[in-house]
């Protein structure tokens, strides 16, 4: 579950559990998306397919990627939003 706006209005903070657990923080570069979502109340959308392809990272997840799918809902009244995601990350080979 993540926060948007925390750091500010593009940027979401929250925890993340499975194999990626840990803080996470991301932010939305350009406001184009492919996420399929449908509207089940005023400011309330259950987002039904969202691919995401990221590149790099810090710490233990410097220079991976990873291409993964989400599920979930975004609460556009409170900036809450909850996923599940599926996928997977790779990590560069190391010396």
């Amino acid at each position: 579950m993540t926060n948007l706006g925390v750091v500010n209005a593009s940027t979401t903070l929250g925890v993340v559990d499975g194999d990626l657990k840990g803080a996470v923080a991301a932010t939305i570069l350009t406001g184009v998306a492919t996420a399929t979502a449908t509207q089940v109340a005023p400011g309330l959308d259950a987002i039904l397919d969202c691919p995401v392809h990221v590149t790099g990272g810090t710490g233990k997840s410097a220079g991976a990627t990873s291409d993964f799918n989400n599920i979930g809902a975004g609460d556009f009244g409170t900036g809450r939003t909850i996923f599940r995601y599926s996928g997977q990350v790779c990590f560069p080979e190391s010396d």
